[in-house]
């Protein structure tokens, strides 16, 4: 475990792999489920992390064209043609 806290940078990669509170405790105890891997942990933190890549790109590719002065052109005009 303390490896795997030192690979990976945050614990929220570890939670979805711990057991269920049980007794109608609302924490999680730090015991894992039965067949966890790292490479488990570790193919959610890569998912997670190219899936955060590719929103910031398409964010930052939609937010130069809808933002005038910033290399875009605009969408809409606020004058009305009529």
């Amino acid at each position: 475990m303390a490896h795997a806290r030192r690979v990976l940078p945050a614990q929220r990669f570890f939670y979805p792999y711990r057991e269920l509170p049980q007794n109608g405790s609302s924490t999680r105890p730090s015991r894992f489920v039965p067949g966890t891997t790292f490479t488990a942990v570790t193919d959610l933190y890569e998912f997670d992390r190219k899936l955060r890549t590719l929103i910031h790109d398409g964010t930052e590719k939609v937010s130069t064209v809808i933002v005038p002065g910033r290399g875009g052109p605009k969408l809409a005009s606020t004058k009305s043609t009529t």
